[in-house]
């Protein structure tokens, strides 16, 4: 194998990406949603990750979920907000995969 086909194999692989916030951009930013009831998707929100993903743009969440450092909500918490998003993203056709990045 040359490095050429290397680099070719590689470009082959690459696929455009949308970083996207999670609160205040996916759902409102209420300071702190420390509830699953208090998730609430912004108007339009699971419409434009469907249109990301039909035109084959990978769509990945980030959040700073620093609540879980300051006390205000449990990691079991926090996996039952992220639930709650995946069932309120359905239409989206978001393949939803959580990398969990934590202890």
């Amino acid at each position: 194998m040359k490095l050429s086909d290397v680099k070719k194999s590689a470009l082959n692989r690459f696929r455009p990406a949308a970083f996207i916030d999670r609160d205040g951009t996916i759902n409102y930013d209420t300071n702190y949603v420390n509830r699953p009831d208090q998730l609430k998707l912004l108007p339009g929100a699971a419409a434009g990750i469907q249109l990301l993903n039909q035109n084959n743009i990978l769509t990945v969440a980030a959040s700073n979920q620093s609540g879980v450092a300051r006390g205000y909500l449990t990691l079991k918490t926090l996996e039952l907000i992220h639930r709650k998003l995946v069932r309120l993203l359905p239409v989206s056709g978001w393949p939803w995969r959580r990398k969990k990045i934590w202890g």
